[in-house]
């Protein structure tokens, strides 16, 4: 088992850096987090108008060494950094249908989110992620130690979020509810042209 010193997780945002994303909420956590896991990192994907401002914040709590801001990535790129991810974190005020959460859980990657809708929509708590009040940095903090503290919630989660991913999202998954929608669309079609 690996001691807390020895831990070097990854953690990851990927997203606009927009003000309803709440990356500072973020920043705020991953200070208290780097305090315990002391090699952990934060990197974070994407650009937007909050970039200055955050890194400004970065700076502010002395964390220039641990956060990076990598800027806008190709779709091939984020899937590789997802690779190399211990935690994916979510802390938005809203969202609509998240495909950064899809694509983290059919990755593998544990997931840390607000609990609000568009993220609980995909995403269960305690079943393939963990998922806590928005703007909250101390109750996104300990979700985070959560999953790198006990290794059977990741693997659950991990196991949970690929199935997930494979069940509602996949193409062999979709591929027969839009045969149906479509079938019914002609259905309704030659009625309304019997009509």
């Amino acid at each position: 088992l690996t001691s807390v010193e020895e831990m070097k997780p990854v953690v990851l945002y990927v997203g606009r850096l927009v003000a309803h994303k709440k990356v500072e909420v973020l920043i705020d956590a991953f200070k208290s987090f780097q305090l315990k896991y002391q090699q952990s990192c934060l990197r974070i994907l994407g650009g937007g108008v909050e970039e200055y401002r955050l890194s400004r914040l970065v700076d502010e709590f002395g964390l220039s060494e641990k956060v990076s801001f990598c800027g806008d990535l190709s779709r091939v790129e984020v899937l590789e950094e997802m690779t190399k991810a211990d935690i994916l974190v979510l802390p938005s005020l809203w969202e609509s249908l998240s495909h950064v959460a899809i694509e983290a859980i059919a990755q593998g990657v544990p997931v840390v989110a607000s609990d609000i809708p568009g993220l609980n929509e995909v995403l269960q708590d305690g079943h393939c992620a963990l998922l806590v009040n928005p703007g909250d940095p101390v109750k996104l903090c300990k979700a985070m130690m959560n999953i790198c503290c006990d290794p059977d919630l990741s693997e659950t989660l991990v196991k949970n979020g690929k199935e997930k991913a494979k069940s509602m999202f996949s193409w062999d998954s979709n591929l027969p509810r839009l045969e149906t929608v479509l079938n019914a669309s002609q259905v309704i079609s030659v009625r309304l042209v019997e009509n």
